[in-house]
């Protein structure tokens, strides 16, 4: 969901004729979030006991209730299969080392399959932190830089150029 924030006083009393103006790239990306787009009010301009604040934070309130699903962007699934994918990767790796080790323990002994088996263990574990790590390091840049975006109109308005032109 979009929620734009800092509104102007035309924005916050005629929200259609604001959705109305936005150029194509942002019509085409509250499109794609299914037009669950809400303006946060904006205090300056009306206090929370007026009606225009109460049906702005209604309407956002609205869009979230109304979610039938745990709502996810395409950023999310990408980090969310990379992760499962490193999973499952690690787990076959495991896999085949407590194999070898079954293998190393018949051939060479149970003190050296037993090192053997530690160490790799080891190594698998600290491997996949890491790129655990990266993962979540990706998918916060990728957070933050939405926050930005949001939250700032002239790094949107820039965000939607570059969108655009892309």
């Amino acid at each position: 969901m979009a929620v734009f924030s800092k509104p102007t006083r035309e924005q916050m009393t005629s929200p259609d004729k604001m959705q109305r103006d936005l150029n194509i790239p942002f019509k085409k990306f509250v499109a794609s979030i299914g037009g669950r787009m809400g303006i946060s009010p904006n205090p300056e301009i009306f206090t929370p006991d007026f009606a225009i604040y109460q049906n702005l934070l209604l309407e956002i309130k609205n869009h979230i209730n109304n979610t039938p699903r745990v709502y996810e962007n395409e950023k999310f699934k990408e980090v969310r299969k990379s992760y499962d994918d490193l999973q499952l990767k690690k787990d076959l790796e495991k896999e085949t080392a407590k194999k070898n080790y079954e293998e190393d323990l018949i051939k060479v002994g149970k003190q050296k399959a037993e090192e053997h088996y530690n160490q790799r263990i080891a190594e698998i574990t600290l491997d996949y932190d890491d790129r655990v790590t990266e993962i979540l390091v990706v998918f916060a840049a990728a957070a933050i830089i939405g926050i930005i975006v949001f939250a700032n109109p002239a790094v949107c308005r820039l965000a939607i150029t570059l969108l655009a032109n892309s």
